[in-house]
């Protein structure tokens, strides 16, 4: 489910679905499907049919993310297909694996009447691809039906580097639910910077400064009073109080003639934009900032800056430029010598790699952040470090190393009390209980991120804590249930504007529906799916 979020202020990981799926029309064909009632059944169908008709061998490559889904389709091909199955897991010492199916079928292990499954190819990379690429014609020789499972990003490795290979092989993708998954932590230079136990100390200090706003007449207190309410109703997601009140300082700012200051509040305003996901108004508040920065020599300004846009740009998908701008940050932070600075670049460009599919470069990147963290004594970008190398390792397919690390970022964010960090780590470790199967657990950690999400005021949190619920008692069958919380989503996604997320979850509501035979409500909600693709 992966991932980037609006940068600046500590609240700014948003949760995002790794990649979207459409769904494929079922139709009926060769029986029951599966005990997660996952997959299509015209996908499997298609696999069923492409393995029965390989009189000479096929190499099916099937992309999958979710061991569940991978382990459905396992189950329901030995129902309905009268093949032996032989298993072949791949590791460091074992990457060749052509050599390996011949040696196999020449001790009898296989024949032509066996479907071997292939596992865990990215355990097998970057050699693999070669060997793939050049002894190919060893499957079909054989007269092999061979099946390897990919995830999304071995799959585009396999396209991009050994062409000849996937030409020669049929592709098939599992498609999984759309998701709301996995939260990262930008750490860009936070413009706030406290944690709040609960949301009457927040509300407590909103009243402490909207009391010395009125009591002061001092130009200069104005401003700074101003900005810094800015700064708290942006962590209330009060984003009309926010803007208003970093207009406001920045009119004062302005008076006074005070470039750093004109800086931060437009940045403030940024920082309101991209929370409400408006990255278009964002970049432009960034670089206006950005030409104040470079025009009063301000390098921390201007790191920060790089960092923003980075942020923005990876939201928008472009990640080749996020990385752009986040290296120059990086090189900035090093210039000056902001060690914080530049274990937080270490962090965004992580995740820049992360949505670009390089994983392995993503998580060297985290570790260079993590080490700076624990060197100078940051908890809690540390607990943002282990929260990225979670997702780094769940995106790899790894969701028990994934726990871990969420497991690690939750135990710190308690005990600097940090609510809204918990509430994040809740909802990756309940993604991650999705992605093993475990659905009842993973309802267990959603609902304490419900929970939180609900105490804080977090209304776009609340949706995506809903969409998660959802999709978890889709996996338990539950399709009423799954049902009722993917409209409280679309109720809340309506109310505040988050309409890039009703694609997501039209898809989603029109599946649960077919569940539950109603093919009325259901081609009610894909024809919004597909209005809404329209306006993209």
């Amino acid at each position: 489910m992966v991932q980037c979020s609006s940068s600046g202020h500590s609240f700014a990981g948003r949760e995002i679905k790794n990649r979207e799926t459409e769904k494929n029309k079922e139709f009926k064909g060769y029986g029951r499907i599966g005990k997660v009632n996952g997959i299509n059944e015209s996908v499997f169908n298609e696999t069923v049919l492409i393995l029965n008709r390989a009189k000479k061998g096929v190499i099916l490559l099937i992309e999958c993310n979710s061991i569940p889904l991978r382990n459905e389709l396992i189950e329901n091909l030995k129902e309905q297909i009268n093949f032996k199955f032989y298993d072949i897991i791949l590791d460091e010492k074992n990457k060749n694996l052509p050599a390996r199916v011949n040696l196999d079928f020449e001790s009898k292990k296989i024949d032509k009447n066996t479907v071997v499954l292939v596992h865990k190819i990215e355990n097998a990379m970057p050699e693999i691809i070669g060997y793939l690429n050049w002894n190919r014609e060893i499957f079909l020789k054989l007269n092999l039906r061979t099946i390897i499972f990919c995830p999304t990003f071995i799959m585009d490795e396999i396209m991009i580097n050994a062409p000849d290979f996937y030409r020669f092989s049929h592709r098939i993708t599992i498609k999984e639910k759309d998701e709301f998954p996995g939260v990262t932590e930008m750490q860009a230079p936070s413009m706030v910077s406290h944690y709040y136990k609960d949301v009457n100390e927040l509300k407590n200090n909103i009243k402490i400064q909207e009391r010395l706003l009125g009591s002061v007449k001092d130009d200069y207190k104005l401003a700074d009073i101003s900005f810094n309410l800015g700064n708290l109703y942006l962590e209330s997601y009060d984003y009309d109080r926010s803007i208003e009140y970093f207009k406001n300082s920045r009119e004062y700012y302005e008076k006074l003639k005070d470039k750093k200051g004109i800086l931060r509040a437009i940045m403030g305003e940024g920082l309101v934009y991209s929370g409400r996901n408006r990255w278009e108004d964002a970049i432009k508040c960034y670089e206006e900032s950005l030409e104040i920065a470079l025009g009063v020599g301000d390098k921390a300004g201007e790191a920060e800056c790089y960092t923003n846009l980075g942020a923005a740009y990876q939201s928008l998908g472009d990640f080749k430029k996020a990385v752009v701008f986040h290296e120059n940050s990086l090189k900035i932070n090093k210039e000056i010598g902001d060690i914080a600075g530049e274990s937080a670049c270490y962090g965004n460009l992580g995740l820049a790699y992360d949505s670009l599919g390089d994983f392995k470069k993503a998580i060297k990147f985290h570790e260079n952040s993590l080490k700076i963290n624990k060197e100078i004594g940051d908890i809690a970008g540390e607990s943002k470090c282990y929260t990225n190398l979670g997702v780094a390792y769940r995106n790899l397919g790894d969701f028990k190393k994934a726990i871990e690390f969420y497991e690690n970022s939750l135990k710190i964010n308690k005990e600097i009390g940090d609510i809204a960090g918990e509430s994040k780590c809740y909802t990756n470790l309940g993604t991650a209980y999705d992605n093993l199967g475990d659905f009842k657990k993973a309802i267990v950690f959603h609902e304490n991120s419900l929970k939180i999400k609900k105490e804080i005021g977090d209304k776009a949190g609340e949706s995506k804590c809903y969409g998660n619920l959802g999709n978890a008692y889709y996996g338990l069958g539950d399709f009423k249930k799954a049902l009722e919380f993917y409209l409280n989503a679309e109720k809340i996604f309506k109310e505040i504007g988050q309409q890039h997320y009703l694609k997501i979850l039209y898809e989603n509501i029109a599946i649960a529906y077919e569940k539950m035979n109603n093919n009325e409500k259901a081609e009610e909600y894909k024809t919004k799916a597909k209005n809404y693709l329209k306006k993209e």
